[in-house]
C-alpha cells in the first residue's frame, strides 16, 4: 500500500489541510487551531509511517473523534407537559353495568385539543376473576364482554364493562409521541357494589380454552330454587336460563329473581337477583344453590374442553356472605352449593356441597 494511501485509510486526507502559511486569510482562530493540528497529525502519520509503526497504534487527536455532547436522538426529551398533580376520581356502580371515562374531564384544553398526545386508559386493578379491559365500543352492547374493540389510544373516551362485585382501578396514561414518554394524570376508582337482599354471582376457568371470551367455550348455568321448589330445571320454581324471570310470592317485582346474562362460551359471569326475598321460616324451606355444567363440549375442534372450576360468590345486603369453588368434569356434572336461609329480614348461608355425575330431581 502506498503511503498516501494509508494515510486516507488513516481518515487523514492530505489535501484537504489548508496551508496556514498560505495568503488568503482565515476566518476566524479556531481555523488556524484546527489546520495547525491537522498538519501536526499527518507530520506524525509521516514519522509513524517512516519508522514503520501502525497507522492504527497512533492516537487521534481529539477534535478528530466523534461529538459526545450530541443528543443522542433515541433518548426521549423532556415531555411538552406534566400534571401539578395526579387527579383522583371515583365512580359507583353495579355488576354488570358499562362505566365510561373521557379524557376530557381531567386534562387541560392544550393537551386535549393540541397535536401529539395519545390518551391511554387501562384497567390497573380489578377483582380476581373480572378479566375486564377498557374498550373503545362495544359490537352487541347487549354483551358487553365478548364484543368489546380494543380502546383507540387517539381518542379520548374508553369504557368498561363491570362484571363483579368490588372495586376497579383505571389510570389515565398521557403519551406525549415525540417525547415518546407517558405520564399518569389520573386514577379512577370504581367500586360495583352489591344490590340489597341476595346476589349470586357464577364464575367459571376453563385451563383448556385459550380465550373465554370468543364465541367458542364452556357453558355453566347458575340455578336457584324456590323454597317450595323440589326439582331442578322445572318452571316456576327453579330460576335459570330457561326461566330467567320467574314470578314468586306476592304479585309484581318484589320477592321474584331475575337472572341477568346466560353467558354461553366461557367464563361468566352470571348473577340472579332477588331483592326482596320471602321469609324462608314462613315458607318452611330455603332458597337453594345449584350449578349446571350445561355444555363442555368443543364444537369447532370436536371432544370436549375438559373439566371447569366454578367460583360462587353469595352477598346478602351487599355484603359477601359465602365463597366456594369446585372442578366440575363434565357436561350435565351438577353442584348443590348452598341453602340461603332468610328470616326477619336477615340472611345466612348454610353450605350444602354436594356434587353429582348428572342433574339430581330431573322431572
Amino acid at each position: 500500500m502506498t503511503r498516501f494511501a494509508l494515510m486516507f485509510a488513516a481518515g487523514i486526507c492530505l489535501a484537504c489541510i489548508e496551508d496556514p502559511t498560505a495568503d488568503a486569510p482565515l476566518p476566524d482562530d479556531t481555523r488556524h487551531q484546527d489546520a495547525g493540528q491537522l498538519a501536526d497529525a499527518a507530520h506524525d502519520v509521516d514519522v509513524a509511517l517512516d519508522s514503520g509503526a501502525a497507522v492504527t497504534d497512533m492516537i487521534v487527536p481529539d477534535m478528530m473523534a466523534p461529538d459526545v455532547t450530541t443528543p443522542d436522538a433515541t433518548v426521549p426529551a423532556t415531555p411538552r407537559w406534566s400534571p401539578e398533580a395526579m387527579i383522583q376520581d371515583s365512580i359507583v356502580a353495579a355488576p354488570l353495568d358499562v362505566v365510561c371515562v373521557d379524557a376530557t374531564d381531567y386534562l387541560p384544553a392544550e393537551v386535549v385539543d393540541g397535536q401529539g398526545w395519545d390518551f391511554e386508559w387501562r384497567v390497573t386493578e380489578q377483582p380476581a376473576r373480572a378479566g375486564t379491559m377498557m374498550t373503545e365500543r362495544f359490537q352487541d352492547p347487549r354483551r358487553p364482554r365478548d364484543t368489546g374493540i380494543p380502546d383507540d389510544v387517539s381518542t379520548t373516551r374508553a369504557c368498561m364493562f363491570v362484571p363483579s362485585v368490588g372495586e376497579y382501578l383505571i389510570e389515565l396514561g398521557v403519551r406525549d409521541r415525540i417525547a415518546h414518554a407517558t405520564v399518569v394524570a389520573a386514577q379512577v376508582r370504581v367500586l360495583a357494589a352489591s344490590p340489597a337482599g341476595i346476589h349470586i354471582e357464577l364464575t367459571w376457568e376453563t385451563p383448556s380454552d385459550p380465550d373465554q371470551t370468543d364465541g367458542d367455550g364452556t357453558d355453566v348455568d347458575l340455578h336457584v330454587r324456590h323454597p317450595e321448589g323440589f326439582q331442578w330445571a322445572l318452571a316456576p320454581n327453579d330460576c335459570y336460563y330457561a326461566n330467567a324471570a320467574p314470578d314468586w310470592g306476592q304479585p309484581g317485582p318484589p320477592g321474584n329473581p331475575s337472572l341477568d346474562i346466560d353467558d354461553v362460551n366461557g367464563a361468566g359471569p352470571e348473577h340472579i337477583n332477588l331483592d326482596t326475598p320471602e321469609d324462608t321460616q314462613v315458607l318452611g324451606g330455603h332458597y337453594i344453590i345449584g350449578v349446571d355444567y350445561y355444555r363442555a363440549e368443543d364444537f369447532a375442534r370436536g371432544g370436549t374442553w375438559g373439566p371447569s372450576t366454578v367460583t360462587i360468590r353469595v352477598f346478602l345486603d351487599g355484603a359477601l356472605a359465602y365463597e366456594g369453588q369446585r372442578e366440575m368434569l363434565a357436561t350435565h356434572h351438577f353442584w348443590e352449593v348452598a341453602a340461603i336461609e332468610w328470616i326477619d329480614g336477615v340472611g345466612r348461608v348454610i353450605e350444602i356441597n354436594e356434587y353429582f355425575g348428572q342433574v339430581p330431581d330431573l322431572p
